[in-house]
């Protein structure tokens, strides 16, 4: 029987609302996988607060999954897996991103024939200072190349608009005027309707 896994940090595991209200729920239960009664087992949310990258891949590095299974996969920002760069506002150079791209190989060497879709929190790639030291593939990675295609995008309506910059790429920038998406402006996690803004969002692409 088909399952769904979500793996991710905080905005996966859904902190400040209800689990049957994160984005993850919703596509499962969109897709028919959700848990049926106290003995279901068809929905797993493997998201946890503060998680890196590195521990991602790990996660889904030591999962046996089914070839019929559907895993979602939120990585977090590239900033966790190298302490140097938290300090991305005062850094006028190139950042080269090594650890990251590293953990996107991994996995999808270890996912190829599967079915699974990667997205992004925050803070994304292309556009900005940042430069891969290594190829990864791309092809499961929602606009894997674009500019401003992370989740924070989607609500604060930059999805792919190559015009406009991420709010959350620069010191003095923030989600203030989109906060009806976010639980309250000292806490940049999806609320509920936040939730139901990037299940519908991600959707679009899973169906496909």
């Amino acid at each position: 029987m088909r399952r769904f896994f979500t793996f991710g940090d905080s905005w996966a595991r859904g902190v400040g609302v209800k689990c049957t209200e994160t984005y993850s729920w919703q596509i499962a239960q969109h897709l028919g996988l959700v848990p049926k009664g106290s003995g279901g087992g068809l929905y797993y949310n493997l998201g946890m607060g503060g998680n890196s990258n590195k521990n991602i891949a790990e996660q889904i590095l030591n999962m046996k999954f089914k070839k019929d299974d559907v895993i979602l996969i939120t990585w977090t920002t590239p900033h966790r897996d190298d302490r140097k760069h938290n300090k991305y506002f005062q850094i006028d150079d190139t950042i080269l991103l090594d650890n990251f791209p590293k953990h996107i190989r991994r996995v999808e060497e270890y996912l190829d024939g599967y079915n699974y879709t990667m997205t992004q929190c925050f803070n994304p790639i292309f556009g900005y200072d940042y430069k891969l030291t290594s190829e990864i593939d791309g092809s499961n990675f929602i606009e894997w190349g674009k500019k401003n295609n992370t989740l924070v995008d989607v609500l604060t309506d930059r999805w792919c608009d190559d015009t406009k910059e991420n709010k959350w790429m620069f010191s003095d920038g923030n989600s203030f005027e989109y906060q009806n998406r976010f639980i309250d402006k000292h806490d940049n996690h999806p609320n509920v309707l936040g939730h139901k803004l990037i299940a519908e969002h991600l959707l679009k692409y899973m169906e496909k």
